[in-house]
């Protein structure tokens, strides 16, 4: 099982649909021309925990920040940051 590191410390499991929700709450906060689709937030979703999968430690918000696969989510991730509870230490 897949376990993150929220900000408190806790390690907790990775719950793909709490992605989900805080890039679907980013997303409304953006004009409609800028919005994604249901599809394209899903896929974001997914290649989080696809990378968190692959890491060899318990990831949290820093060690994902540094990788260099998210620089095209990037501003994406930038709009979904408050809405996520996972580690800044």
């Amino acid at each position: 099982m897949l376990k993150i590191r929220k900000r408190s410390g806790e390690e907790v499991l990775f719950d793909r649909s709490k992605i989900e929700r805080a890039i679907e709450k980013a997303n409304a906060s953006v004009s409609i021309p800028e919005r994604l689709n249901r599809d394209i937030i899903a896929g974001i979703a997914l290649s989080i925990e696809n990378a968190c999968s692959n890491m060899k430690t318990i990831p949290t918000y820093r060690t994902w920040w540094n990788m260099p696969s998210r620089r095209p989510a990037l501003t994406v991730w930038q709009r979904i940051t408050p809405y996520i509870a996972i580690s800044t230490s």
